[in-house]
């Protein structure tokens, strides 16, 4: 039994995971394509923030954005129905993550690329673990509710509200610690570019 669900849990993750790796590509291949006036005038203020080297502006918006995730997926993992908008977070993250890297890579080439892996690259693949981690657990206790409901059995005496709030608490711990490098790294390198 306990096989089964280690087995059952790596599906889960390596899931999530093929799902972040398919929006990274999917927003890679968006970007070549269009021009879209929401998402320069997103990526223009993005550049500008990191390039200005404040740090308290850079950690403030990395954070924020990683507790609005992170609250996103406990409010998820506490509803029966919650499991498709679990799906759909580590597809939006990869979606971001593809649309960035690709146009900085397309406006200014080797700069953009440097530009990423010296400021980007460490608090980016921190936060996608993280989301992703959140994300199995998240789908299992949304999963483990929608199976409950599904056979008319009572699933809230069988929640495990603790356990998701002790993850909650960790994984916002990462981004925490993940939106100090990002604030970090924009202070030390990103005066340095001109993007």
């Amino acid at each position: 039994m306990k096989r089964r669900n280690f087995s059952k849990d790596r599906i889960i993750s390596i899931g999530l995971f093929l799902l972040y790796d398919f929006g990274l590509v999917l927003g890679a291949i968006y970007l070549t394509g269009s021009e879209d006036s929401y998402f320069t005038y997103y990526l223009d203020s993005f550049l500008l923030r990191h390039s200005s080297g404040n740090f308290l502006t850079v950690f403030s918006y990395a954070f924020l954005a990683a507790l609005g995730m992170n609250l996103l997926l406990l409010l998820c993992s506490l509803s029966c129905f919650g499991a498709p908008f679990i799906l759909l977070l580590p597809l939006l993250r990869g979606l971001n993550g593809g649309m960035i890297i690709a146009s900085l890579y397309l406006q200014s080439g080797g700069k953009g690329i440097l530009f990423t892996l010296l400021v980007l690259w460490l608090p980016m693949v921190l936060l996608s673990l993280e989301l992703l981690l959140f994300s199995s657990s998240a789908l299992k206790n949304s999963g483990r509710m929608l199976g409950y409901a599904i056979k008319r059995k009572n699933g809230a005496l069988l929640l495990d509200s603790s356990g998701m709030m002790q993850d909650f608490v960790l994984y916002a711990s990462i981004g925490l610690a993940a939106a100090l490098l990002e604030g970090l790294f924009a202070m030390l390198f990103g005066p340095v570019f001109s993007l």
